[in-house]
């Protein structure tokens, strides 16, 4: 007769573990660890949910913005006009060969901010750039 709890429990509780009482890499009960693209229970719940009652749940989100609910108007605006995300965008910004012409471009950069032409971080891109294209025009005109 095998005894099956000498089996499945170590003698040392505190064997296979570090000096912080974690289990070391490999070591745990389950050596290979959590496979690989396998899911929560409560992710595939939700989904489920969702699945079943999602078309309700949205048209009842819309009623409710269409009365007035500003946070239920975010959320559905968000979701048919997300927020722009960063992309190869061409813009002029004219020529950069003295002092008065990069200025001139830093103001047509704050502009296509603006005007949602450009996105925040690629207009703080652009500006970086003129104010070090302005900064080595300056050097070189006055040395």
């Amino acid at each position: 007769m095998v005894n099956m709890s000498a089996l499945t429990t170590p003698s040392n509780p505190d064997e296979g573990k570090n000096g912080t009482g974690h289990w070391k890499k490999g070591t745990s009960g389950n050596p290979a660890g959590r496979p690989r693209g396998s899911r929560n229970k409560s992710t595939l719940l939700m989904e489920q949910l969702i699945e079943d009652q999602g078309p309700e749940l949205i048209q009842n989100l819309i009623d409710v913005a269409k009365n007035g609910d500003i946070r239920a108007l975010q959320l559905c605006l968000d979701r048919l006009v997300p927020p722009r995300k960063e992309c190869e965008t061409e813009f002029e910004v004219g020529p950069t060969e003295n002092h008065e012409q990069i200025k001139v471009a830093m103001s047509s950069v704050f502009e296509g901010i603006k005007l949602g032409r450009i996105t925040l971080n690629e207009g703080e891109r652009l500006f970086a750039m003129l104010q070090a294209k302005f900064d080595i025009v300056y050097c070189y005109q006055y040395k």
